[in-house]
């Protein structure tokens, strides 16, 4: 057992059911989204370039809780994210940078700390590639608070998945609650 990945920025050119087909399968699964801090090509030469997206990938929400009412006049919403790098810290890694040693470091450093990073979200389904195509038409669930988000999309993410060929709904409703509380899926609408 082992997570597969595949970018979003490859899966969004692809965006129906059979062109999908191609490179993920049609089996049964839990899933998750998560941030992909390395979502364009970083060459060390380019410091600001490198910049540039540490910021990006630090301004992007990491889960929301959708505005809910209190009372008839009286709301309330959540976005949880980073803080900004600002001042100080912003000048001492934008000097930093500019040594191609510590710009290359970085680079290493974006693409592996989404291992450390929580999912944005957490599902399971009959079919992979079906799921998929369904969030990717931004239609519905995930893929449409995804559509709504001013800064959130499918180039600034990951997909993972675990196949679970013939696992029961029971089962893979509790290896996706697990995964949700594991990883801390914070755009999920619903536990398991």
């Amino acid at each position: 057992m082992k997570w597969k990945s595949q970018e979003g920025v490859y899966l969004a050119e692809y965006q129906n059911v059979n062109a999908l087909g191609e490179i993920l399968p049609n089996v049964a699964g839990v899933y998750a989204w998560k941030l992909n801090p390395i979502s364009r090509a970083l060459v060390p030469a380019d410091y600001d370039g490198i910049l540039k997206q540490l910021l990006h990938v630090m301004s992007l929400p990491l889960g929301r809780v959708e505005s809910k009412h209190l009372s008839h006049s009286l709301a309330i919403g959540i976005e949880i994210r980073g803080q900004k790098l600002e001042g100080d810290k912003l000048d001492a890694i934008r000097e930093w940078l500019k040594d191609i040693d510590n710009a290359a470091w970085m680079i290493k450093y974006l693409s592996q700390i989404d291992q450390h990073m929580p999912a944005l979200y957490v599902g399971n389904t009959n079919s992979i590639v079906k799921r998929v195509s369904q969030h990717l038409s931004e239609t519905n669930g995930f893929g449409k608070r995804v559509a709504l988000h001013r800064r959130l999309n499918w180039r600034d993410m990951t997909f993972y998945w675990l196949e679970l060929p013939g696992a029961s709904k029971p089962v893979l409703e509790s290896i996706e609650m697990i995964t949700q509380s594991l990883s801390v899926a914070a755009f999920s609408e619903r536990i398991g």
